[in-house]
């Protein structure tokens, strides 16, 4: 193992995972990623990803959301800000369009975010999603992302708390 692996993970240990980071970032030294986060949309990432979006995709992407999130088609369906029926239709077809691909590809960036606060714990991360945050005014945050004003509280609430800054 290299110097560097074993200074970031004692670092890691000593000051756990969210403080070992900030650290490893302003000494030049990266603590290592977790590995295979289910959140984690591959598909999405980098250009490659954009370019997914803007061609649309296939409507097996909404039933992977409605896994991850764990979450029935009301709730899929507010979050898509789509109608039961355009739902339907989209399964009918099988296919969804760019802006319903790219407000799913954003929502598995806030799972991802959640998931990485609870140390790659998946199912911890959706039950704080359907949790009252005390920070939010006792909102949930996952009624909340159905707006990306409400997206972008979310994240932030995830990035303090990740932080350790008191929310």
């Amino acid at each position: 193992m290299s110097a560097t692996i074993e200074k970031a993970d004692d670092a890691h240990e000593r000051l756990g995972p969210a403080k070992a980071k900030v650290r490893g970032v302003y000494t030049g030294r990266s603590v290592p990623k977790r590995q295979g986060s289910a959140a984690r949309p591959p598909g999405f990432a980098g250009l490659q990803g954009v370019k997914k979006i803007r061609l649309g995709g296939k409507a097996k992407e909404l039933d992977a959301l409605k896994d991850l999130f764990d979450i029935d088609d009301a709730s899929l369906c507010t979050l898509l800000g789509i109608s039961p029926r355009t739902l339907a239709r989209r399964r009918e077809e099988g296919t969804v369009n760019k802006a319903e691909l790219d407000r799913v590809a954003t929502l598995h960036l806030v799972m991802q975010d959640a998931v990485d606060l609870f140390e790659g714990d998946q199912a911890k991360a959706q039950r704080w999603l359907k949790r009252p945050a005390r920070a939010l005014e006792q909102q949930c945050p996952i009624d909340l992302l159905d707006t990306e004003a409400g997206i972008r509280m979310v994240r932030d609430l995830i990035g303090q708390l990740e932080h350790g800054v008191y929310a």
